[in-house]
Parts: structure tokens; C-alpha cells; sequence
């Protein structure tokens, strides 16, 4: 018998954000809303409680809508020993790159900032755990540790958010 398991999509913020201030404002693209919703609902897809913190920080409409619309299961935590092994991981290897200057090590070591937790977190499965981001990999930037570039360390799988809808058949 087959017991695959269905593929999870972990959501980063700039997901969200950029999806409201540029290509589906909240009040104008209700459909692609709905659709977000409702396959959260669903438990389709989720993200972590690194990015609620980012998302809810920000005090807008957007986080208005994470509050009321969102159920608190969406967020997995990332307090397990799996994920903060992988954490570290990540954060060993920024630095030893030797690619990124002061600032972005920091950044990227900040315990607020969510990038190394979702790749941790997806890294625990990276067979049935994909990382959905807006950031593009191998922009060669000594200032910002991109997710894809983190991903791609832990052999995890990143894809855009429409590329995501497409995979899984969805449509709005």
C-alpha cells in the first residue's frame, strides 16, 4: 500500500505582503483571499510562527485579516530540537560562506528574522515540505542571506506562490 504523503506548502511573509501592496490588494483581489483562506482551512498550506510574529508586527490591514481570518493551526512552531538543529545549521553555514558581510549575518541570525526557521523547519521533510517565497536565489547580494539560497543549502525544494496554486490545481 501507498502511504504517501500529501506536500505541504510553507508560506514566507514577503508572500503576504507583496501579495497586498502590489499584485492582490486586499480589497480588491477578494478571490485570491478567499483562495488563501481556504486552503488554510483546509490545512493545504501553512507557515510559522516566526512569520505570524512578522505579519502581526506590522499592525495594518494585513494583519487585521491574518487575526480574523487565519486559524492559529496555519502556524507551525519551530521550537523543536529538529528544526533548531537545522537553524543552527543554516546559520554556521551563512557564516562560513565568507559571502555575506556583518549586516546580513545578523540579520540573519536575529531570532525574530523567520528565513532560517522556515528552511529549518522544511528541512525536516524536504521530501513533502516546499518553501513558498517572492525572493529569488543566487542574486550573488553580500547584504541579504536569501531564503532560496538557505533552501537550496538543506535540499529544500522553493517556489513562487502562483507557481504553488498552479502545482496544486488551484485556481480563483
Amino acid at each position: 500500500m501507498n502511504t504517501c504523503k500529501a506536500m505541504d506548502y510553507l508560506i514566507d511573509a514577503n508572500c503576504f505582503i507583496e501579495s497586498k501592496n502590489v499584485t492582490n490588494p486586499l480589497d480588491v483581489a477578494i478571490s485570491f483571499w478567499a483562495k488563501i483562506k481556504d486552503l488554510a482551512l483546509a490545512g493545504r498550506i501553512h507557515s510559522i510562527d516566526k512569520v505570524k510574529t512578522e505579519l502581526i508586527s506590522m499592525d495594518d490591514d494585513l494583519s487585521q485579516w491574518i487575526k480574523n481570518e487565519i486559524p492559529a493551526s496555519f502556524f507551525y512552531s519551530t521550537s523543536a530540537a529538529d528544526v533548531q538543529q537545522n537553524v543552527a545549521d543554516l546559520r554556521s553555514w551563512a557564516v562560513g560562506t565568507g559571502q555575506y558581510d556583518n549586516k546580513a549575518i545578523q540579520d540573519f541570525n536575529s531570532s525574530t528574522v523567520a528565513d532560517p526557521y522556515l528552511a529549518g523547519y522544511a528541512a525536516t521533510d524536504s521530501q513533502n515540505i516546499k518553501v513558498v517565497t517572492n525572493e529569488k536565489a543566487g542574486t550573488g547580494s553580500k547584504h541579504s542571506v536569501k531564503l532560496p539560497d538557505a533552501c537550496a543549502q538543506k535540499g529544500v525544494s522553493c517556489l513562487r506562490i502562483m507557481e504553488m496554486l498552479r502545482e496544486m490545481g488551484e485556481t480563483f
